[in-house]
């Protein structure tokens, strides 16, 4: 049921989340957002996509045989990319919270104020 397209979006946001720890703190959080709302779009989108004719002809033995799956890919898009961004936003947690606990941040900080000032 799954193709190489479901796996597209989950990929852009890992990416760009990866990409996004080099800015400000904001851009991680945005990125994410802005992905889960993507993903919750293809809700709708699923909802609204027609499936191709299904043919009269053809004996189904079940009601899901003469189904079109075209609103499934919307719906199988929506949650891996809804459940990659709910992976990537508890693991941000956790790596800011590590990193606020260490001191790293105030630490890189007082570096940073001092090679400004130096500099």
């Amino acid at each position: 049921m799954t193709d190489g397209y479901n796996w597209i979006l989950p990929a852009v946001t890992t990416g760009g989340w990866l990409l996004a720890w080099l800015g400000p703190r904001a851009l991680r959080w945005g990125l994410l957002t802005a992905a889960t709302v993507l993903s919750i779009l293809c809700f709708p989108i699923a909802l609204l996509t027609q499936g191709r004719p299904v043919s009269p002809s053809i004996n189904c033995r079940v009601a899901m045989e003469c189904m079109s799956d075209s609103p499934l890919y919307w719906i199988m898009n929506g949650l891996s990319g809804f459940a990659c961004c709910v992976a990537l936003a508890f693991l941000t947690l956790a790596i800011e919270t590590i990193v606020a606990g260490l001191g790293w941040a105030s630490r890189y900080r007082a570096d940073r104020a001092e090679t400004d000032v130096l500099g």
